[in-house]
Parts: C-alpha cells; sequence; structure tokens
C-alpha cells in the first residue's frame, strides 16, 4: 500500500525450525505423559513465577504429575524450591544452559503440557517444540501463536491469577485427546519442519 516494489519472504521460523527427526518420533499417548513443563525465565519479559505460583494453587489438580522448570534462573529456583518443600509437589528444576537441546526435546516429548508466560515474545521456539512433541502448550497471547492456528492450545489472555490457572486446567483437558496432539504436530510438519524452512530461506537469498 505505501509503494514497496520488492519481494516479500514467507514467514518462518528465525531459529531454522523442528529438526525432522523431532517430527518423525513416535507421539507417546497422553497416558504415558508424566510431566508439566514450565520455561523457567523471570525477569525482563519471562514470567515464570507466576505460572509456578499458579501451579501451587492447583497442587490437587496436578498431584499426578512431577513438574520441571527448565533455563530457570535464581529467583525461578528459588520460588520452585519453596513450593515444592510447602506442598510435596515433585518439581525439578535446571538452570539456564544445563539441559542439552536433545535432553530438553526428550522432556517435551513426555510431557502433557509445556507453559510459556511472557510479556512478549515472538512465535517462541519451546512454543513450536511443544506442538511437534505432544505437549499442549500454554502460551500467553503476547507470543505471535495467532498467525499459527489452527493449533490445539490454551490461550493465557492475561497474566491475572485465574486466567492463568483456567489455561492451566484447558490445556490438561486438551491433553487427553491424542487428536490434538497428531493435529499440533501436522501443523508444525507443514510449516515449521527444518528441511522445508531451509529451502525457503535458500530461495530467498539465491532470488535476490
Amino acid at each position: 500500500g505505501l509503494g514497496f516494489a520488492g519481494t516479500v519472504k514467507e514467514v518462518t521460523p528465525n531459529a531454522g525450525g523442528i529438526p525432522d527427526h523431532v517430527l518423525e518420533s513416535p507421539l507417546l499417548s497422553p497416558s504415558e505423559r508424566e510431566f508439566i513443563l514450565v520455561k523457567g525465565y523471570h525477569g525482563w519479559v519471562g514470567r515464570a513465577i507466576l505460572a509456578l505460583k499458579e501451579l501451587e494453587a492447583l497442587q490437587q489438580e496436578i498431584k499426578p504429575y512431577s513438574v520441571v522448570v527448565y533455563s530457570a534462573n535464581l529467583r525461578t529456583y528459588l520460588e520452585a524450591k519453596g513450593i515444592a518443600w510447602r506442598t510435596g509437589l515433585t518439581i525439578t528444576v535446571h538452570m539456564k544452559n544445563q539441559l542439552t537441546h536433545s535432553e530438553l526435546i526428550s522432556l517435551f516429548q513426555r510431557s502433557r503440557i509445556y507453559i510459556g508466560l511472557s510479556l512478549s515474545d515472538g512465535i517462541s521456539t519451546s512454543f513450536l517444540e511443544a506442538l511437534s512433541s505432544g505437549a499442549i502448550p500454554v502460551q500467553t497471547d503476547t507470543a505471535c501463536i495467532d498467525e499459527w492456528t489452527p493449533s490445539w492450545v490454551a490461550r493465557v489472555k492475561d497474566l491475572k491469577p485465574t486466567t492463568i490457572r483456567a489455561a492451566i486446567l484447558d490445556g490438561l483437558s486438551k491433553a487427553n485427546n491424542f487428536g490434538y496432539l497428531e493435529a499440533n504436530r501436522d501443523l508444525v510438519a507443514r510449516r515449521g519442519v527444518a528441511s522445508k524452512v531451509s529451502l525457503v530461506t535458500r530461495e530467498f537469498y539465491d532470488n535476490l
């Protein structure tokens, strides 16, 4: 509308997409998924502590599962340990850069839900990793997840405690439907698999 006459590149994940082998791995059934996975960023825009507080409020509902926090900083670590002490919940904390990528993907593949709360985000690689691994994302609307619909996610429309709590329960409910897990993976296979992203990116630069 403003007169641009150049080439518009197809929108692709800036981190290169999800490795093909991840999308080729068998999806575990809902009954085999034992973890609730939480992105542990808390600081500039990350809000992991808010997620942990609402998991504490839902301690009766989440007792069958273990909580795993990854990429945690010190504030998140201390909050998680305090909740574990107060509630008896099983909470494992991995500090930032402690896990390899393959170890993290293994956690996604064994998780029922993934919780990512942030004041701002792009597509969020963790969001795509969750979709491709069969973990239902519980993701704030501050990420551009609407560009990846239709996908079965639990949207967090604001950071009020009741909203976060409801989204967690929504995600746990959606995680019972294996069809949702398959639909999420199929979406990434169509739009975010690394082999396709590489081809699209190469073609764009070849045509400059």
